[in-house]
């Protein structure tokens, strides 16, 4: 099933290539009923106000805005607690806003999302860590300090605790 980006993306192409086509010549060019490459023509009118606006109906461009949405929210949101109205600004300010959703709640959910990931993805990062020590310790075969707490097992439990092993 074709996305509506994807759908976007093909009749902006098409359009791009040879201008000045009927809708009916656009709509067989692109297996999209004629219905939807008209409605799809008036929002591509709506969007390019500004010179770059073509570019992001790319796919290229398409994965820019991504990559820009991402990074700026991991960057200044995550790490640095912007918030999600700054960053909405920031994004209106560039006039990516007619592209892709920058909505104040859109901007909290990708946020959350991304820091969900992180955790995650730390989470799987300290197993491997977990399993890794716990391999070398019988590999080398080490033995707890006589007369003393084994300083390597009560880290490695430590680290087995948070993880839940």
């Amino acid at each position: 099933m074709i996305t509506i980006r994807q759908r976007r993306q093909r009749i902006s192409a098409t359009i791009s290539q040879s201008c000045g086509q009927p809708i009916r010549d656009i709509a067989a060019a692109t297996g999209i009923p004629k219905s939807s490459v008209h409605r799809h023509q008036q929002a591509l009118k709506q969007r390019h106000q500004h010179p770059e606006s073509p570019f992001w109906d790319t796919g290229a461009g398409d994965d820019w805005l991504k990559r820009l949405i991402v990074a700026a929210i991991y960057i200044f949101g995550i790490k640095r607690g912007v918030g999600a109205e700054s960053l909405s600004e920031f994004f209106y300010t560039l006039r990516i806003h007619r592209h892709v959703g920058i909505s104040i709640s859109s901007l909290r959910k990708i946020q959350q999302i991304l820091e969900e990931k992180i955790l995650t993805y730390q989470s799987e990062k300290l197993t491997q860590q977990v399993r890794a020590l716990k391999q070398f310790k019988k590999d080398h075969q080490l033995k707890d300090a006589p007369g003393g707490i084994d300083q390597f097992n009560r880290q490695v439990g430590d680290l087995s605790a948070v993880v839940d092993l």
